[in-house]
């Protein structure tokens, strides 16, 4: 193999590849296959695949395995105008720009890289789009032993694609209109297999994607980059049941507004997890205090209401939920006293939150609460 290239293209080529080995150790193998014009790197981890193409002048199609951030490291050295060549012969990879000479060893064993299992119908979608049901994650479990909510969940729904992801006490759903991709309940995509997609998109910016999925894999595909993924073996919980039923205790304000109440809040807030108090009354406004600390923290956000609501809830997990929301304004909804709070945002944006029963008396501790078995054991149950 013989191929010339500059040194910018393979230094962002590689380090997009590389992508799928984050966090893991320094012998990581690429592999790197040169033909027809264009030069690919793939790196392949446990349960991901990434390729990605660059163009270069190839004098000698071929193919090579070596160190990932052996050669990475070397390419980063040169300035990015310089012209690199790449020659290998069937136990060495030589690097030559300019004056410089490298040899670099080659790897015997060349890494498996995942691909689909099946043919498969895919879909396009904008990238963004992508990247906005991915905006579900960070309410994933991480819980290793409910391995089948550690991830995020995605499934057609008329001429939407929807995402899911839960631990158990809170939910964040998100949808984008697309065409018919999957209904089943098994398109369940890893946490890490997610973030690296999403440091993969944020880098390469596409403005279109592809969507393949087959029985077991998740395949995603753009100019000059393939990512594939293996699926989590499970079943995802039927969430839809217990979404709340539609209520007529709504409040409604502006994004900004509450972020800067629950910091001026939590700024006073004693204790790792401290307890947020949140209630309105009809056509007055949200109302912020901390039970715990009668008398310490109060404050109120202009709103427009109806009905009334009153109830405590986690303040740091509250405050990480509406981060999750963009929107300028938020909707929040209340079905029973002791029931979640549901936060609405654009493009169908849901996201509930389990509550913490409080008998908001002066001086006294939380009531324990009869939660619902996903609840108290933080998993939804397993609905075949």
């Amino acid at each position: 193999m013989k191929l010339v290239t500059p040194a910018a293209a393979l230094a962002d080529a590689l380090s997009l590849a590389a992508t799928a080995m984050r966090g893991n150790n320094n012998l990581t193998p690429v592999h790197v296959v040169a033909d027809t014009g264009a030069v690919s790197f793939t790196c392949s981890g446990p349960g991901i695949s990434i390729k990605i193409t660059a163009i270069a002048d190839i004098a000698e199609p071929g193919e090579v395995t070596v160190a990932a951030h052996r050669l990475g490291g070397l390419i980063a050295g040169f300035s990015s105008s310089s012209s690199i060549t790449i020659n290998t012969t069937a136990n060495t990879t030589m690097i030559l720009c300019g004056d410089s000479r490298f040899h670099l060893p080659v790897l015997p064993e060349v890494p498996a890289a995942l691909a689909l299992d099946t043919e498969t119908t895919g879909i396009e979608v904008a990238g963004n789009d992508l990247l906005t049901l991915f905006e579900v994650l960070p309410a994933a479990s991480t819980e290793a032993t409910r391995f089948f909510v550690t991830g995020l969940y995605m499934h057609s729904v008329g001429d939407e694609l929807v995402a899911v992801a839960t631990d158990g006490t809170k939910l964040l759903r998100a949808s984008i209109n697309a065409d018919h991709l999957s209904a089943d309940r098994k398109f369940i995509v890893p946490s890490k297999a997610a973030m690296a997609l999403i440091r993969l998109l944020k880098q390469t910016k596409p403005v279109r994607i592809t969507l393949r999925r087959s029985h077991t894999r998740f395949a995603v595909t753009g100019p000059g980059f393939e990512f594939v993924t293996a699926l989590i073996d499970a079943k995802y919980p039927d969430y839809e049941r217990l979404l709340p039923r539609a209520s007529i205790n709504l409040a409604q304000c502006k994004r900004s507004d509450l972020i800067g109440a629950l910091a001026r809040v939590g700024a006073v807030a004693d204790g790792a997890l401290p307890l947020l108090a949140l209630s309105w009354i009809d056509g007055g406004p949200l109302h912020l205090f901390l039970p715990r600390q009668p008398g310490d923290a109060e404050d109120r956000v202009p709103a427009e209401t109806r009905g009334s609501a009153r109830l405590a809830m986690s303040l740091p997990q509250l405050t990480a939920m509406i981060s999750n929301f963009p929107s300028d304004r938020l909707h929040l909804e209340v079905a029973d006293a002791d029931g979640p709070l549901v936060l609405r945002g654009e493009r169908s944006k849901l996201g509930i939150l389990m509550s913490c029963r409080w008998t908001f008396a002066e001086g006294e501790k939380p009531e324990t609460k009869k939660r619902p078995a996903f609840a108290r054991s933080g998993a939804m149950p397993n609905v075949q």
